[in-house]
């Protein structure tokens, strides 16, 4: 674990958290093996302080369902998870105490429900029942002993009926101050990020996309989906398509990777690496979205366009996956048509700039093959034109506006403590005006930037400070 954290670190990737198991199921346990560590970390309290060091959040994948005490158990069935080569299964005590406490699903009967995944765990597991007084509060004490920074929610059930297992336990662990990446629930999504699980290259058009619309949609568009170029990165005949899976996740509330592309050639490796940049730098605009959504009920990190143009028949009916991220930043994945490197990209009314050419076009319109570049973000900004950029760590985040907005229009940021907020104000100039800003908060002027190919003018902001771009 820390040898690939720190392969990834040395080359440029701003890596900020990390996912394991406990290392039990070597061993033929459990993820559910609270506060017990395998033999691949034989000390996770140093782990743990050098992912800290490097600003990393150590997660574990976490289950609610348990294999009674007892065993060792033998599978009915030779298959294994791709992550698994074991003969048999260990119990734990804790199923027993859950059981005496009444913490467990039973059946009509009155019996201890078991059930057995087809992947993981492939033995009789019984299942923790979310709605139980006490439960979800038993469990996140019990997640608590590994003391660890959060969970990856990865219960592996056909249970489609008994999924209140879900909801009360892993919401107490985010509740309580863990980071949570939620796979299943009921109605909700307990954890910060709602995940779909093992999206591969060859999904690029189908479940992945079709996830996320469906989800945003539901009213819950923070997706992740793991992880850029899944069981897919030593295929070197498919490094462009891996790169593409890269750039549609990037345009989502989370991104991971997974494997270092050693044998890849240099540009490629570059580019892949580009595309975290990217994720990185677009994030605290991300998370400013995230916070309007969770307050409004409004899908602003992924709103399909049948959703943010609903009177735009254009954009109800266009065939290729697209979104809105807020009100200035349109998501436009090339999912199909690899070599070719083309798509059908439709634009509604208004300005709209290519993010990677700077190029300004006006909608309504549909560009037709569009060549969408592999080395570029995938995206188009208009709208509200303005967005907030992570540089690097340590430096003042930067606004950048772009003449879009033909009436005066402000646009809200809420910083990554979740408290502090900038207000951004400007209408659409004139090409060959002169502009000032102004830092309203101090009476002040302060310096800008000027974008040559786009015209954009950036800017740094600070916490609690608002802004207008004026002519003189």
């Amino acid at each position: 674990v820390q040898e690939i954290l720190q392969k990834f670190h040395d080359n440029g990737y701003p890596i900020r958290w990390a996912v394991t198991g406990s290392g039990f199921w070597v061993e033929g346990g459990t993820t559910t093996s609270f506060g017990k560590w395998g033999e691949e970390f034989p000390d996770a309290s140093a782990l743990k302080e050098w992912m800290h060091s490097r600003d990393i959040y150590w997660m574990i994948g976490l289950r609610t369902n348990f294999i009674p005490e007892g065993g060792p158990y033998y599978p009915e069935t030779s298959e294994r998870d791709r992550n698994l080569d074991v003969r048999s299964f260990i119990g734990d005590k804790l199923t027993s105490e859950a059981k005496d406490k009444g913490f467990l699903v039973l059946t009509g009967e009155g019996d201890v429900m078991n059930t057995t995944s087809d992947i993981f765990p492939i033995v009789p597991s019984n299942l923790l029942n979310g709605n139980a007084p006490g439960a979800a509060q038993w469990f996140q004490r019990q997640y608590s002993k590994w003391e660890i920074d959060g969970i990856k929610e990865d219960t592996m059930m056909d249970i489609d009926t008994l999924t209140y297992i879900y909801n009360h336990p892993i919401s107490e662990i985010a509740n309580q101050g863990g980071h949570v990446i939620a796979r299943n629930g009921e109605f909700v999504s307990p954890g910060t990020l709602l995940r779909i699980n093992d999206t591969t290259v060859d999904e690029l058009g189908g479940r992945i996309p079709i996830n996320y619309m469906q989800y945003a949609a539901s009213g819950f568009p923070n997706v992740y989906s793991d992880v850029a170029g899944t069981h897919n990165m030593h295929n070197l005949a498919d490094i462009d398509k891996n790169i593409r899976h890269a750039w549609l996740l990037s345009l989502t509330s989370g991104f991971s990777v997974g494997t270092f592309p050693d044998m890849w050639p240099e540009e490629k490796k570059e580019i892949f690496r580009g595309v975290s940049r990217f994720h990185f730098q677009i994030a605290p605009y991300m998370y400013s979205e995230a916070l309007k959504g969770y307050q409004s009920g409004y899908p602003t990190t992924l709103t399909p366009l049948s959703i943010a143009f609903p009177d735009d028949q254009s954009a109800v009916d266009h065939s290729n996956y697209q979104w809105m991220i807020g009100e200035s930043l349109m998501a436009t994945p090339l999912l199909k048509n690899i070599i070719s490197g083309t798509m059908d990209v439709y634009l509604p009314e208004g300005d709209w700039y290519h993010c990677g050419s700077g190029k300004r076009y006006e909608g309504p319109l549909t560009l037709k093959e569009f060549e969408t570049p592999l080395d570029a973000p995938p995206c188009f900004i208009g709208g509200q034109g303005i967005i907030v950029l992570r540089e690097a760590d340590g430096l003042p985040l930067k606004a950048r506006v772009y003449p879009v907005s033909r009436r005066k229009t402000s646009f809200s940021f809420n910083y990554p403590d979740g408290v502090a907020q900038t207000l951004i104000s400007y209408q659409k100039w004139d090409n060959n005006a002169e502009l000032v800003v102004i830092d309203q908060t101090l009476g002040a002027e302060i310096p800008f930037e000027v974008d040559a190919a786009s015209g954009s003018i950036s800017f740094d902001i600070e916490p609690n400070h608002n802004y207008d771009i004026v002519e003189q």
